[in-house]
């Protein structure tokens, strides 16, 4: 995973929203390419300085779709100094 992406983030009821656009690189390929990044929306919760992420959705003709995509637990974001 040798990319960059951008997008934006905000709280909604509670909750840290990450609005992922693309990424640094789709502005090179053509607008079919497989290889640009698909939007997507991730609900996240900040538990113990921890980033816990509780699902995802995919940007599907115009709305945003639920992914039935399970996160491997395995990975855990934490908060350093």
């Amino acid at each position: 995973m040798q990319d960059e992406y951008f997008g934006n983030y905000y709280f909604e009821d509670g909750f840290l929203m990450l609005d992922e656009k693309g990424g640094i690189y789709d502005k090179d390929l053509p607008d079919s390419s497989i290889h640009r990044a698909e939007r997507k929306l991730y609900k996240v919760e900040i538990k113990d300085d921890k980033l816990v992420h509780l699902f995802m959705s995919d940007w599907n003709n115009g709305k945003w779709v639920r992914s039935n995509f399970e996160f491997n637990e395995a990975y855990i974001y934490r908060k350093v100094n």
